[in-house]
């Protein structure tokens, strides 16, 4: 018997569907941290929330609300589907309350609480264009210019700032392979359903 609590020999042996029903469990794949919770595994719950929210965050920051229903719900579901059945067994066999990659201290319920002050921070930090006005450098706004070609910009400079409308206007130099370079003017916003939207012009020499 392995750590997961079952024989690999008489695994191997199942038909497929028997290896499934193992190996997903479909009323956490659909009900994910309530599952765990309703289960007795509340500290495994609580992280999980968590680990779905930093992935929430970061998809949000660097690729807006067409990716986030992802992170939302995809990713918990499946963590959860997978990972129950193992986590129910190892709760009743050896008394775990984390994973075993992560401390034990998680277990208690203050420590979870500070996760989540961590998590709350760190999204602060990370995701400012979630909050108001994006500044001309936010990682989020440069991802965009990127993904037209315009990364590696330098010289990047805020001309102007709007607080009322979550707006702001910047400039920055684009070199190309043969070492000229292109003026590139951009602005950025915040819109009302909090998507980022940036536009640029081009200066070329």
């Amino acid at each position: 018997e392995n750590s997961y609590g079952w024989d690999d020999e008489v695994y191997r042996g199942l038909t497929s569907a028997e290896r499934n029903a193992i190996l997903i469990n479909w009323w956490a794949f659909f009900f994910t941290s309530f599952f765990y919770w309703a289960k007795g595994m509340w500290a495994k719950g609580f992280l999980l929330l968590a680990m779905a929210y930093v992935v929430n965050i970061v998809v949000l920051a660097f690729f807006g609300q067409a990716a986030q229903w992802i992170a939302s719900y995809v990713v918990p579901m499946v963590l959860a589907g997978l990972l129950a059945n193992r986590d129910y067994y190892r709760k009743h066999k050896f008394n775990e309350s984390v994973w075993p990659f992560l401390p034990s201290v998680l277990g208690k319920w203050w420590a979870v609480l500070g996760v989540f002050v961590v998590i709350g921070v760190a999204a602060w930090r990370l995701a400012p264009t979630l909050m108001g006005t994006p500044s001309c450098s936010d990682a989020a706004v440069l991802h965009q210019l990127g993904q037209e070609g315009f990364d590696e910009l330098t010289g990047i400079t805020t001309v102007s700032s709007n607080d009322e409308t979550r707006t702001v206007s910047c400039t920055g130099v684009k070199w190309d392979s043969s070492g000229i370079p292109i003026g590139v003017t951009y602005t950025a916003q915040i819109t009302d359903d909090r998507q980022l939207l940036v536009k640029y012009q081009v200066s070329l020499p």
